[in-house]
């Protein structure tokens, strides 16, 4: 894969494996050095698999790393799983 930090100021196509894609304008990358843990993007869409836009954003932050996990944090449920 080509340098993320390479593709500031290009509008860029991020693809989910669920068919989902983002694409926008890669604005900044974060940190300014070392590796890149978050994308500043502008001008985004989010689209399903059949490429309908499902939403639109000014300014939208992604993180550069594949999920692994979650869990809840604050809530009626995460009192009771404690």
């Amino acid at each position: 894969m080509e340098n993320i930090r390479n593709l500031v100021s290009h509008r860029v196509v991020f693809e989910y494996q669920d068919g989902t894609m983002l694409t926008g304008y890669v604005a900044a990358c974060r940190p300014a050095q070392g590796p890149v843990r978050i994308l500043a993007l502008t001008r985004v869409e989010i689209s399903d698999e059949a490429s309908h836009v499902i939403e639109q954003h000014r300014d939208f932050l992604i993180l550069a790393s594949p999920l692994v996990n979650f869990r809840l944090a604050e809530g009626p449920s995460a009192q009771a799983s404690s």
